[in-house]
Order: C-alpha cells, then structure tokens, then sequence
C-alpha cells in the first residue's frame, strides 16, 4: 500500500455502442502513446501500473456495453419515440420543469418549432436509409411486431410500401445499439417506460440497466482506491460522462447500502474529470429531472476539463454544471460529421491538457506533415460527403412518401373510371393527393405531440418523479 500510495488512479467510462472490453482504456492509452512513446500499452491495460511523464498511473476501465448489446438491445429504438421526445422541450417549458433563468422563451420556443420539423427528416431520412439497408438485404426478423402490425399508423404504411415487414437490417441494428442505448439508460433512470396498444413490452433486464451501470462505475471507484490510489482522475466518453455525471452526484444513491461511507470517500479522491464528446446539456435540456444538481462529495472541488469537436453532433459546451466549480471548455478540429465523435484520444489539445493534469505538466504530441495531410484529407473528406449522404437518403424518403401519398388516390380512381372522364378525374386525383399529403405531414409533424404530453405528464413532471436506486434482480 505505502509503495503504490503517489499512484494515481485513471477511471476510463466508454460511451454508447457495442464496445469491447479493453477498447476504449486501448484507445486511450494510444494516444498517451503519442507523447510518451515507452508506454507499454498491454500493461496499463491489464491494470499493471505504468509510468506517464514521471507520473505514476493505473488505469480502470468502467465497462458496462455488455449489459446493452447484442440482442438485448433488439427492439430498443423506437422512431415514436424519438418523435415524441421533440415535443419535451416544449411541455418541459409549460409544466415548470426548468430551473428558473436555464433557458430563455424565445430559447425554448425556437427549438420547440425547429425539433419537430427535425425529427420528421429524420423520420424520412429513416426510411431513406431503410430503404437502402433493404436492397442490400437483412436477417428475417421482425424488427417491431407492435409497429407493423398497426395499420393505421403512417409509419406502417410507409414500411410496408418499401418491404420493411420483415426484416431487421444494419439500420435497425445500428439505432437499437447506438441511440437505443440513449433511450434504455435514460428510462431505466427514472422509471420511464412507456409502451402502449400493441408495442413490444420492455424487457425486463433493462428496467434495472442504470442502477447497474451506476454501480459498475463505483466497482472501479473502490478498485481504485483499495489499491492505494492517492487522487484520481476520470475519463469519460459521450454517455459515459451522464454516467459520471450521475455517479459523483449520487444520482439515486442507496442511502441504505452498506458501503455508502466508503463510496463517499473514494469518490473525494476525484480531482479531476475529462470529458468528452459529452451531452449533458443535451440531456439537461430534454429531460431535466436527470439533472440533480447535487454532490455526493459535498464542498470538494473538481477540476473539469470538457471537449468538443466542431463536428460532433453529440458533444457540447458545457455551462450549466457548477456543482464541482467552473468548467473549462476546449474546441478542437479532429474528424469530420462521421469520425468527430470517436477521435478526441488522439487530439493534440486533449492530451496536452489530459497530461498536464496528471503530470503537472504536458507533454505535447509532435505531428508530421503527412499525418497533419491525412488528418485534413479526413476532415474535408467526411465534411463533403456526409452532406451527401443525408441528402441522398432524405430524398429516397421524400420518394417512400411520396409513393405513399400517390398511391392511395390512384387506387380509388379504378373504382370511378368508368363513370367519370379521364379529364374530371385527372384533377380530382391531383387535389386528392394534395389533401393527402397535407394530412400525412401534418400527422408527421403534431400526433407525437399527443404521445409526447401523455409521457411527459406521467414520467417527467417533478412531482412524478422517483429516481431507481437499487438495481432489480
């Protein structure tokens, strides 16, 4: 203990998606290598201590990507529920969820007008995408018995026009993995499921993921210090830095739990946090209830570093968390719309400021011309073709629906076409398809709104809402 007690403990949360164990303290510690070209990779991985700038290290990663992946998952992503989720601002605004002078009017209005219209091209730039995902081809697998089975919905014709009845394709794969784990973690925090008619059930292991997660960051907290650790650090990517976040602010702690003193101690050695494509005004902002404000740790002040590429869609600055002191906010160039969310361990900022805070000085990252002419390559190359891209796949959705809309008047011209002239049906087809899909947008744009306030009433307003402490067996 008295030989590792100057050591300092690095605590490395990863962020959403199907990670492997190791990958994320790997992609770290190959960035660490960038500076400090003697580091051995393999041992500071396995838990080894290591050497960085003088500085004695261990590292702990916080893995938790097995309790949302693989077919756990399946079903987790519901495009309802995305479209609901536009509305919450707004119901957020109305029913006094906002912490007074968070949020301006004219702030919320905005984006209470601009969200709606977002999720609907992302509802179209869905099918788009399915559409593609379609003719590459998929497993034979319901992806939603509850969605295709309701007729009535839009979303279900559209489906069925372009053959999503069944199969489960990269698409639906990648959102129940990726965003899906957005909509689990934050739904198992506070209790807020809903499904409704003939939507699949929650599946019961994910009534209990955060509590579990939240207790998979604290397994490695005691790690850390029953090895003697004499301060330590955290590294927290996309989601993971909620996880943290909610962690050293005790986010539905177990008052009851017997270790609760040792918890509180060895989250005192915390002295400072790196965050990273972080989304915590994101979440603040739709879902404020998972913000406490709190701190496990009382007084104790906390360094905070936080990071954001130009080009990460996820990431943002930071400017409502005071709970620990003033949160530094650093930009950087790395990636482009594709990569800027997954490159930030090998950034020249991010390690000039990640060693100065464990080494007390940084060590700085000596860039050749080709790797400065492959970095800008990258960049300019995902800056040009993600535009592309989302182009190609919104206008594949504007064609699904407006196949949708032309077809339905088509179909029921056969019934008056030999009674009435091709001259008089002609136009009363035209403004029939026009009627149609004024209805259709509107549907699109003003029923997840209905969903949206049921949900919202029921899970999100204060008085309704009961953090899970303890997770379920």
């Amino acid at each position: 203990m008295e030989e590792s007690s100057n050591h300092v403990g690095v605590l490395v949360v990863h962020g959403l998606g199907a990670q492997d164990a190791g990958e994320t303290v790997g992609k770290l510690l190959g960035g660490l290598k960038r500076v400090e070209p003697n580091l051995v990779v393999e041992d500071a991985a396995a838990g080894k201590p290591v050497t960085v700038g003088g500085q004695n290290l261990r590292f702990y990663e916080v893995y938790w990507a097995d309790l949302l992946r693989g077919d756990k998952t399946f079903g987790s992503f519901q495009m309802t529920e995305l479209q609901g989720l536009s509305w919450f601002p707004w119901f957020n605004f109305l029913r006094g969820s906002y912490t007074t002078g968070d949020y301006s009017v004219f702030r919320v209005l905005w984006w209470s007008v601009l969200l709606p219209l977002v999720s609907f091209l992302i509802f179209l730039g869905y099918h788009g995408a399915s559409f593609i995902a379609q003719v590459v081809g998929g497993r034979n697998r319901k992806r939603n018995n509850g969605e295709i089975a309701n007729a009535s919905s839009v979303g279900a014709v559209l489906r069925k026009i372009v053959g999503r009845t069944n199969r489960y394709t990269l698409v639906d794969k990648t959102l129940d993995e990726f965003a899906g784990d957005v909509f689990n973690y934050v739904n198992s925090a506070a209790d807020a499921f809903h499904r409704q008619g003939k939507e699949p059930p929650v599946p019961e292991h994910m009534l209990g993921v955060h509590a579990q997660i939240i207790q998979r960051f604290y397994d490695q907290l005691l790690q850390a210090h029953s090895d003697g650790c004499e301060s330590i650090q955290v590294v927290s990517h996309s989601l993971g830095t909620v996880v943290t976040y909610h962690a050293l602010t005790g986010f539905g702690f177990d008052e009851n739990r017997a270790d609760r003193n040792v918890v509180r101690v060895a989250a005192a050695k915390v002295q400072h946090l790196y965050t990273i494509g972080c989304p915590l005004e994101k979440i603040r902002f739709f879902w404020p209830r998972l913000i406490s404000g709190q701190s496990m740790v009382g007084e104790t002040r906390i360094s905070w570093d936080n990071f954001v590429s130009w080009f990460d869609p996820v990431a943002g600055v930071v400017r409502r968390f005071r709970e620990w002191g003033h949160v530094d906010n650093h930009r950087l160039l790395g990636g482009g719309f594709v990569r800027g969310h997954v490159v930030y361990e090998r950034s020249p900022v991010f390690l000039r400021v990640f060693t100065r805070g464990l080494c007390g000085r940084a060590l700085l990252v000596q860039r050749t011309v080709g790797e400065r002419l492959k970095n800008f390559l990258v960049l300019v190359g995902e800056t040009l073709l993600a535009p592309v891209g989302i182009i190609l796949v919104l206008a594949l959705g504007v064609v699904v629906l407006g196949i949708t809309i032309t077809m339905t008047p088509f179909l029921l011209s056969f019934l008056f076409r030999p009674f009435v002239s091709a001259e008089t049906l002609g136009p009363l087809q035209d403004k029939a398809s026009l009627v149609i899909a004024i209805m259709m947008v509107s549907v699109l744009l003003f029923s997840p709104s209905v969903r949206a306030s049921r949900v919202h009433r029921r899970h999100w307003v204060k008085t309704k809402f009961v953090p899970r402490s303890e997770p379920r067996e």
